[in-house]
């Protein structure tokens, strides 16, 4: 394969809410550790989530300014800053919305803490926001002039760092591009016995982005298995659904 197994790993209400409120409560605490205990049993080395997602993640207490150093007719060009890293956080970030202080992601998260920030960019983005990416030591990525090709970008993520294997780890819009792009391989689904009322993202939210023709995507059963206050579902992709051909 010239691009990464890709498996979308997510923890979700019992209405298919991916944030929320349902996160904080007592019932969710076994949940959490169970989630923690799958993803780490895939061996993924990298690690991608969308812009909206990273922002809460990373940026909930600032607004990125950009304003450093005026930039101008800066390079469209692949730019690799730290090929040797063990672990990648890759950020699906078309217009570089995200100001990273350098290259290196700082989280509570384990598997996220101290891995390489890739940015998945598109040609429109700003000079100032490519310029400070660069300069801050984060590696990118140009897959799209004005749309993004993410079939594109995880061919060159599987080129620049041989990366084998990667979770997908929301938020809804970008799990939904994956889909429509069938780039997603397996789907990993830890469900909390427990309804989500706020208006928080889905596993799969609709954008108008994507097309309202595409097909289903189909995918067969592998595993499920009961969990302390909820249950593990465990899909991979069907031979029969020729969008994965």
């Amino acid at each position: 394969m010239d691009r990464p197994h890709i498996i979308c790993h997510i923890l979700q209400s019992l209405n298919g809410k991916i944030a929320g409120n349902f996160l904080k409560t007592p019932e969710a605490e076994p949940l959490l550790r169970e989630y923690a205990r799958i993803r780490d049993s895939f061996g993924a080395t990298a690690f991608a989530y969308g812009a909206a997602t990273l922002r809460e993640m990373f940026f909930r207490e600032r607004r990125p300014s950009f304003a450093t150093k005026p930039a101008r007719n800066v390079l469209r060009e692949d730019c690799l800053q730290d090929a040797g890293a063990e672990r990648r956080l890759i950020a699906i970030d078309p217009d570089g919305e995200l100001e990273w202080a350098d290259g290196v992601a700082r989280s509570s998260r384990p598997t996220l803490n101290g891995a390489h920030v890739v940015e998945i960019l598109i040609g429109s983005a700003s000079d100032a926001r490519i310029a400070h990416l660069k300069r801050a030591g984060v590696s990118c990525v140009f897959a799209g002039e004005r749309e993004l090709d993410l079939s594109l970008a995880m061919r060159k993520l599987k080129k620049y760092f041989g990366i084998d294997r990667m979770l997908l780890q929301g938020g809804g819009i970008t799990d939904s591009s994956f889909l429509a792009e069938g780039l997603i391989d397996e789907l990993s689904l830890v469900t909390a016995s427990i309804a989500e009322y706020s208006a928080a993202a889905t596993l799969f939210d609709t954008s108008p982005f994507l097309k309202a023709s595409l097909r289903p995507a189909v995918y067969e059963l592998k595993e499920a298995a009961p969990l302390e206050g909820g249950l593990w579902l465990h899909y991979v992709r069907s031979g029969k659904d020729d969008r994965y051909s």
